[in-house]
């Protein structure tokens, strides 16, 4: 019994929407290796030389850390960087000796709209930490794939729109293919020889 042509163009489109999927994901990581290649870690050569920003993280008793935004076609990676002193009334933001360091790294990648991001936070003592203050816990969001973290959260408006034109690419190359074969299966015969030809 054949399958019903709209179950068979039902099960095209879902192959087309997981092909499309997992090639946005390739893209994605695509840029990243391209732009870390490109950059030699993607990161400011000194982030503590870049303005001062306001901290994703932020809680009143830090001072405005450095902030450095790195774009490439397909990446784009913001970054907060502060060292401190740890005082009484608060924490003093200081270039070197510090008591502590804090990083905050936010990358977006995905072609051609950002479709997939990484959040990456760490705080790290250099002294035994102060009593009554309790360290923010170190994070990365990533996808690891052979002990690299890869950008993998969605961003859902950039990762639908980048499955949908990557699904459609694959289902118009499907639509060719079989196009292709209906007419090599037409032109040949069954005995082998093509149409037309003569013995």
């Amino acid at each position: 019994m054949a399958t019903p042509v709209h179950v068979r163009r039902g099960l095209a489109i879902l192959l087309a929407l997981i092909v499309g999927a997992v090639t946005n994901f390739a893209v994605s990581c695509q840029s990243v290796g391209r732009a870390v290649l490109s950059t030699h870690g993607g990161l400011p050569a000194d982030i503590l030389t870049a303005p001062a920003g306001v901290w994703p993280d932020a809680a009143v008793q830090w001072p405005p850390p450095h902030a450095a935004v790195l774009t490439r076609r397909g990446y784009t990676t913001r970054v907060y960087a502060l060292r401190a002193i740890h005082t009484p009334t608060g924490f003093i933001k200081v270039p070197q000796a510090p008591d502590v360091s804090r990083i905050w790294q936010v990358t977006e990648s995905g072609y051609p709209f950002l479709s997939f991001r990484q959040t990456i936070g760490q705080e790290n003592w250099h002294v035994p930490v102060p009593p009554g203050h309790t360290p923010r816990q170190n994070t990365d969001d990533g996808v690891t794939i052979r002990g690299i973290a890869w950008p993998g959260r969605p961003i859902w408006p950039g990762f639908i729109g980048n499955t949908l034109c990557y699904a459609a690419a694959a289902y118009g190359v499907g639509l060719c293919l079989v196009a292709l074969a209906r007419f090599m299966k037409r032109s040949i015969p069954a005995g082998g020889q093509e149409l037309g030809s003569k013995r």
